[in-house]
């Protein structure tokens, strides 16, 4: 499975919110790292923000991010419940391709899907998804 590590939560827009790095890349995310160099670019960090609401009533959302310094990110929004004492369902519902310069090119999002926290501590989080 997966290691995760926590990382500050500076990044975050509330205080029931996690960020991780993503050391074990899926299937998905490789496709985009290994084509970075055919923009002319490199990828940077790649990480997932983890918010479950409750802050100023904000929705639980799910947020998948690989930056492509110094200005370029590839960014998926997805909303995310609660789906029994372990499970998290998530359905993706933006994409959007950051651009030097602010621009953006938005993209059909699809899919959706599972994760189930197998272990969480202060410094790990593993999952199985699917």
């Amino acid at each position: 499975m997966p290691r995760t590590r926590w990382v500050p939560k500076a990044l975050c827009a509330s205080a029931h919110c996690v960020v991780n790095t993503v050391p074990h890349p899926r299937q998905e995310t490789l496709f985009i790292l290994e084509r970075a160099p055919l923009f002319g670019t490199k990828a940077g960090g790649v990480y997932q923000v983890i918010d479950n609401g409750g802050s100023g009533g904000s929705a639980p959302y799910l947020q998948n991010v690989i930056t492509f310094p110094p200005e370029g990110a590839f960014i998926v929004d997805s909303s995310i419940i609660t789906d029994g004492p372990q499970r998290t369902a998530f359905t993706f519902n933006s994409a959007k391709l950051k651009l030097p310069g602010g621009r953006a090119l938005g993209l059909p999002p699809f899919g959706k899907g599972w994760f189930d926290n197998v272990y969480l501590d202060d410094t790990l989080r593993w999952v199985h998804a699917v």
